[in-house]
Formats: C-alpha cells, sequence, structure tokens
C-alpha cells in the first residue's frame, strides 16, 4: 500500500516536470525541447518503485514456505515483521496434541480397575467423540487402534442421539431418557479437581464424563512438549513478550512452566480460558497497542486466531483454525515460527532499502535530466540499472 501511494505521487509529479520542462526549453532551445523530455520520461524509474514490495514479498514469502511456513493471506508476511506479542494456545501447539489416557478414576479420585466398567466408560466417550477432530476427542478414538490386548470391544447396543458439541467446554448427547455430557472439569462445577491436580502433577487435562448431573468416571490425560519447544520459546522471550492461554487449570500450567523451566517474568500464563477470554485478552493488547501473533490448532482458536494481527495455524490441526489464520505452520515443530520472523524482519529491512533508492535515484536523475545533462540513450540506461539494483537488492534475502 504504501509502495501504491508513492507511486501515484511520483508519477503525477514526473508528468508535470516532463510538461513544465518542455516548455521551459521550448523557450531556451526548441530544437532540445522534445529529447529532454524524452529523457525525464526515459531516466524516471517507477519500475523500481513497484518492484520495491512485491519483488522483496514475493523473496520472503517463498522463503517462509522453504522453511516451513505457509502464508496464505495478503499482508502476513509484513505484520509479522512488526510483532511485539507472541500468543500461544497449548495443547497441540506448545505440545504434540497427541493425547493418551492415563488414568480412569471414579468419582471420589480412585482408580477403576474393572476391566468391564472401562470398556463401558470408554464405549460411552467414543460414541461421544468419533465425530470430533479435536486432540482430546482423538485421545478417546484411537485406543481402538490399540493393540489387540487394549482394544475395547465395540459396543453396538449404545445409541446416542442430539450429540451437540459446546465450543470450549465439550460434548453432550442423549441415549434414551439418559443425558450423557463429556468435557472439562470448568463446564461442571466438581470440588475435587484441585485435589486430583496435586496428585497427579504430569496430567496435562482432566475430562469428566457425566450421565444425567452425576460423575461417572475422570479421565486424566497426558500430552507432550514438542520437541523443540522449550528451545524455540527461549529463544523467542529476549525479543517479544509471550503469553500462553489455555483451558487447562492452573496447576497443569504449572506443571507446563516447571517442564519450560519458565518462571512468570518470561511468559504470562492464563489459564481456564474460554474461546471469548482469548478474544477478549488479544483484543486488550491491540489496545494498548500491541501487534499481536496469534499461535492455536483447534476450533476454538478460529475467532482469535481472525482477530490477530497476524494469526498461525497449525498443520495438524482443525481447518477452520487453517481457514481462519494468515499463515499455516506445515512442520511439527516450532523452530519455523522463529526463522520466520528473522526472515520478515530481513523482508521488511530490504523493502525500506528497495524504496529510498528508488526515491534517491529519481531525486537525483530527474533534475539532471531536466537540465539537459542526460540523452535518452543514457536514460534508458540508468533506468535498468536502477530496477537491477532493485531486483539485486531483494536476491540478498536468499542468504
Amino acid at each position: 500500500q504504501l509502495a501504491d501511494v508513492i507511486s501515484n505521487w511520483f508519477v503525477s509529479i514526473l508528468l508535470l516536470v516532463c510538461i513544465g520542462s518542455y516548455i521551459v526549453w521550448q523557450m531556451l532551445d526548441p530544437t532540445r525541447a522534445f529529447e529532454v523530455a524524452l529523457a525525464i520520461l526515459v531516466v524516471s524509474c517507477p519500475c523500481a518503485l513497484a518492484l520495491a514490495t512485491p519483488a522483496a514479498l514475493t523473496a520472503g514469502s517463498q522463503i517462509l514456505v522453504g522453511l516451513g511456513l505457509l502464508t496464505t493471506r495478503s499482508g502476513g508476511l509484513e505484520n509479522l515483521a512488526r510483532v511485539t506479542d507472541i500468543v500461544f494456545d497449548k495443547t497441540g501447539t506448545l505440545t504434540s496434541g497427541d493425547l493418551n489416557i492415563a488414568h480412569i478414576l471414579d468419582k471420589n479420585g480412585l482408580d477403576i480397575i474393572d476391566k468391564n466398567h472401562i470398556d463401558q466408560l470408554i464405549n460411552i466417550t467414543y460414541n461421544l467423540e468419533k465425530t470430533s477432530n479435536h486432540p482430546i476427542a482423538k485421545a478417546f478414538v484411537k485406543i481402538y487402534h490399540a493393540p489387540s490386548q487394549e482394544q475395547v470391544k465395540l459396543n453396538p447396543k449404545i445409541s446416542l442421539h442430539n450429540i451437540e458439541h459446546l465450543l470450549g467446554l465439550g460434548v453432550q448427547a442423549q441415549s434414551g431418557v439418559d443425558t450423557y455430557q463429556l468435557g472439562k472439569l470448568a463446564w461442571f462445577d466438581f470440588k475435587i479437581h484441585a485435589h486430583l491436580l496435586t496428585d497427579y502433577p504430569t496430567i496435562s487435562t482432566w475430562i469428566a464424563l457425566v450421565k444425567n448431573g452425576e460423575i461417572q468416571a475422570l479421565f486424566g490425560l497426558t500430552d507432550q512438549l514438542r520437541s523443540d519447544t522449550r528451545q524455540t520459546l527461549n529463544a523467542l522471550k529476549d525479543k517479544f513478550k509471550l503469553h500462553i492461554l489455555s483451558g487447562d487449570t492452573p496447576l497443569a500450567l504449572d506443571y507446563l512452566l516447571k517442564q519450560l523451566e519458565f518462571n512468570e517474568n518470561d511468559i504470562t500464563v492464563n489459564s481456564e480460558c474460554l474461546p471469548e477470554d482469548k478474544l477478549k485478552y488479544v483484543k486488550a493488547l491491540q489496545e494498548n497497542g500491541r501487534v499481536v501473533a496469534m499461535l492455536g490448532d483447534g476450533l476454538n482458536d478460529a475467532p482469535v486466531l481472525a482477530q490477530a494481527d497476524v494469526s498461525i495455524a497449525m498443520n495438524q490441526g482443525a481447518q477452520l483454525a487453517q481457514t481462519s489464520a494468515d499463515m499455516i505452520l506445515l512442520a511439527d515443530h516450532l523452530s519455523p515460527l522463529l526463522s520466520g520472523l528473522e526472515t520478515a524482519k530481513s523482508t521488511r529491512r530490504i523493502i525500506h532499502q528497495n524504496l529510498i533508492w528508488a526515491l534517491v535515484y529519481n531525486c537525483i536523475a530527474l533534475p539532471v535530466a531536466a537540465m539537459g545533462f542526460i540523452v535518452p540513450w543514457i536514460a534508458a540506461l540508468g533506468m535498468s540499472i536502477s530496477s537491477l539494483i532493485v531486483i539485486a537488492n531483494t536476491l540478498r534475502l536468499r542468504k
């Protein structure tokens, strides 16, 4: 947009200078009037101005793809260069999102060891979650693809209808006269979840199965940090303000910080966030003049991804999140983000250099041509060289 504004003004000024010079030279030396006017038109280089931005953005975007970061919307690369704050979702973003059921407890917090009872619970949760692509849902679905000795026999007698997915909470359905709900503890008024998290600090998420308002079981899910999460965040924390917005409980995020070896000065953490909470948080940052990059992977992240100045969706995440994002992280690790931020800043720097060079060249060349010191063939050479300099400077991005 900046290049367009400059180019429009430049062309208008160029035409005025050309006409004015022609009139002046008609009075001074009519035999040179046309030659001078032609030299002015030729020596001027709107091409360099026009190439300054798109050439750099094209080169920068190509580099990002090679790094594993695909730009899907115009403006994404330029906004990435202005980022001051980076906001992360937790599950599926900082972690792999490959959740596993580690513990199944009853309402008293005791392990359920009856295999038939466990099979019945898993069957209900499977039928509730089989239509969802959320990482939590996959933990219940993939048990049917486990080794044969661990598989749960599918119970065809369980028939669920009116299945409803509630954003940021869970899923509920009817089975005859019974109502089943499966979701995060924040959805229900349970008094024991803090005790559970204290006793099981490695659990990433607790999911409750409720039947007709009565708790049937608690599922403790574990997740693992991505291989380069700690390294990437360590590299980012000195240059950007980092934030985590997660639907998990405070103690689960405390455990995450211990894994990262971070403290509250390194990163701002917000727990038990609903989608609307994440949206308000990012809006508040923007109202304070911050430029926000948001990374997320789930359906819950789509609104906040759309709100962020530049949004990055994980490749393994929900399609709606990817549709709402300016960029997609193609790799299964976070390190392309670090390289992408550096590339974006380099691209912006090259754009500014190109624009400055094009303006300086024209500010020198136009007066010289108007005074009659440049003949048309030299003007053509100068214009070509100016454009080539812009391209050559842009190619430095590849280094």
